[in-house]
């Protein structure tokens, strides 16, 4: 009798260690002896990540803190990568800074495909790889509905917009394509962000075609240019001067490029050479500022 039960132990045992009971790829015996793991639970510290994957990606399978590490410091913890399925490819340890960005739009200012597709290419040259949804299309109706109008959008109701339509604020960037920006009174602006999400004046950036404001451009130009200008403004890339305004850049043919005063014509001649650019830049300066732990949050103050 006793022989037999413990014939029965040891085989249970046997089972226990050569099998994987809980079909995450590790044996029991490996997980017992080797990783300390649960052979009984795929997911030991219960941080969402799983044992196997912590193993391969050379974390702790027992420390749930490691669910909460940003090891490529892109804002994105491991269990958003894991989850946003941004650090599996190929079973080989691939991290890379991502940056997610959705984008909606009102009826009829959807955004191009050509300034999309160069945003996207020119951060992947910057060792950014960027995840670019063109998501929703936002109608007259749905704007006037909460009180907004939709001929020209103030800072205001830029917030409310990115309150109700952002979709994702703890992963994405937010940008939204409006017919206008700009609060009453004051002269439109092609463009305007916050730290978690950018507006483009899709009609004037359209406009901004031919012989306009001294330089020759067109539309894709300008909207390339106001696409990463107002995105940068959300990765941090802005310095203020002394009253707390964006001190443009005067490198010549930067995106950050602007002039601070009508006076300024190191800014304006650098801003004329971006308009001009079909492939537009960062200078060296602004790269280095890109910064993508931001936490995207809808309580952000606007910058006009």
């Amino acid at each position: 009798m006793v022989l037999a039960i413990a014939i029965t132990l040891v085989a249970l045992l046997l089972f226990v260690f050569l099998s994987d009971i809980d079909s995450d790829s590790l044996n029991g015996y490996d997980e017992v002896f080797k990783y300390g793991t649960n052979p009984f639970s795929s997911d030991t510290d219960h941080d969402g990540l799983p044992d196997k994957w912590e193993i391969d990606f050379g974390f702790n399978p027992t420390n749930a803190q490691d669910a909460l590490k940003d090891p490529d410091y892109d804002g994105l913890t491991n269990i958003q990568e894991y989850r946003l399925g941004t650090i599996t490819k190929g079973g080989a340890l691939s991290y890379e800074k991502d940056l997610f960005v959705e984008i909606d739009y009102m009826s009829g200012y959807a955004p191009s495909t050509e300034a999309t597709n160069y945003f996207v290419s020119y951060y992947r040259e910057l060792g950014i790889a960027v995840h670019l949804t063109v998501d929703d299309e936002i109608s007259n109706g749905q704007l006037t509905a909460m009180g907004i109008s939709p001929e020209s959008l103030t800072s205001s109701e830029c917030s409310l917009i990115e309150q109700r339509f952002h979709d994702n604020p703890d992963t994405h960037v937010y940008v939204f394509y409006a017919k206008a920006v700009g609060n009453p009174s004051e002269s439109e602006p092609l463009g305007w962000a916050s730290e978690s999400g950018a507006f483009v004046s899709k009609e004037l950036v359209d406009a901004n075609e031919g012989l306009r404001v001294l330089w020759l451009t067109d539309r894709i130009r300008s909207e390339k240019v106001i696409l990463l200008h107002e995105i940068g403004h959300t990765l941090n890339v802005i310095t203020r001067d002394s009253d707390g305004k964006e001190d443009y850049c005067s490198n010549f043919g930067c995106i950050m490029a602007g002039a601070d005063r009508w006076w300024d014509i190191f800014g304006t001649i650098a801003q004329l050479a971006v308009f001009h650019s079909n492939s537009p830049r960062y200078c060296e300066d602004h790269v280095k500022m890109i910064d993508l732990r931001n936490k995207w949050s809808v309580t952000e103050n606007w910058i006009p």
